[in-house]
């Protein structure tokens, strides 16, 4: 059984995600900031839930060193996990600032490097990181958001040419507004906005999203490296 690790499984798409690969016959490692976010997986064995903040670099460090004494073999690891800010750069705070970079970028680097040392042995790998449209078009309102994930772009880009001489692919995927509950929280003049500026005039859902994993993820996909692809069709 191949072994799944997904950040931010407690709500939304990494929620999503991993009921998806569970059904799939994966057995996935979830986790969020609290013990809460495994409540709808109760039901299911192949999977294992670990209270983790991401804020916390030292945390994320012990999380790994019990990821490799638990699950020595992983196939594929999907940094879905992220905070954002809607406000202006005028009002942002530094602390809310330090908390996206260390998040977005710094947790995904810290987990990309433990987990490709887990699958260093093994000569291969599916990592795949989470970015959005937010970095293509420029969106006003979350500036350090979206430069979070043009550094995640740009990581993934470096280590797909550090981690491809072991067999490891690293892709990007980079979701439009998709629909979920945080999606319908937000203003409904800035989801029509932003879906207004895509070629393809709708809201994605989440298994539009899980398409595009599913193809990084797959054994198939072992020549694809170091690529972000955006939904909803931009350009």
């Amino acid at each position: 059984m191949k072994t799944l690790l997904i950040t931010g499984t407690s709500r939304g798409i990494g929620q999503a995600l991993a009921h998806r690969y569970l059904d799939q016959g994966y057995f996935v490692v979830g986790c969020s900031r609290d013990i809460q976010g495994a409540q709808s997986f109760s039901t299911k064995k192949n999977y294992q839930h670990f209270a983790l903040d991401l804020r916390d670099p030292t945390a994320v460090a012990h999380f790994l060193n019990s990821l490799a004494s638990q699950h020595p073999s992983i196939y594929g690891l999907i940094n879905n996990a992220a905070i954002s800010s809607y406000n202006s750069a005028l009002f942002s705070s530094l602390q809310t600032t330090r908390d996206i970079l260390q998040v977005n970028v710094v947790s995904v680097f810290q987990l990309c490097q433990g987990v490709a040392r887990l699958m260093y042995s093994q000569k291969s790998g599916r990592i795949i990181n989470f970015s959005t449209v937010a970095v293509p078009l420029s969106l006003e309102g979350v500036s350090m958001y979206s430069a979070s994930k043009a550094a995640v772009e740009s990581l993934t880009r470096s280590l797909a040419k550090e981690f491809g001489p072991i067999g490891i692919t690293i892709n990007c995927v980079g979701p439009t507004v998709v629909d979920t509950d945080l999606m319908r929280q937000l203003p409904k003049r800035h989801v029509t906005q932003l879906v207004e500026r895509q070629h393809l005039k709708e809201v994605a859902t989440v298994d539009d999203v899980g398409n595009v994993v599913d193809f990084f993820l797959s054994e198939k996909s072992q020549m694809i490296s170091g690529q972000t692809l955006y939904l909803g069709g931009f350009g």
